[in-house]
């Protein structure tokens, strides 16, 4: 799948939920603060900003450059973009109080 996830509804709430759930304490203040859905809205844009599925899939393409079997390359770049996904959702969905 190219795109992390394809509703910014569903980011949203999955950003919202990791941070109740991760950091309550941060959860709570800027829930009173009035300041929650600002956080995750920013935090959202800065996560997308930093999920380039082209760097996934000009780095798989590298690494195969020498491979002449179409299929292997395709594989292997949808390897490389699962793994993109997981490691920007590992790092942008770790909160801690």
């Amino acid at each position: 799948m190219l795109f992390l996830l394809k509703s910014q509804k569903l980011r949203l709430e999955m950003i919202r939920d990791a941070l109740e759930a991760k950091a309550p304490r941060t959860y709570r203040q800027l829930k009173m603060q009035g300041k929650l859905d600002e956080f995750v809205r920013d935090h959202e844009a800065a996560m997308m900003e930093a999920y380039n599925p082209c760097e996934a899939i000009i780095g798989a393409q590298r690494a195969g450059k020498e491979q002449t079997d179409g299929l292997k390359m395709i594989q292997d770049i949808y390897l490389a973009l699962k793994r993109h996904k997981q490691e920007v959702l590992e790092t942008w969905l770790e909160f801690s109080d």
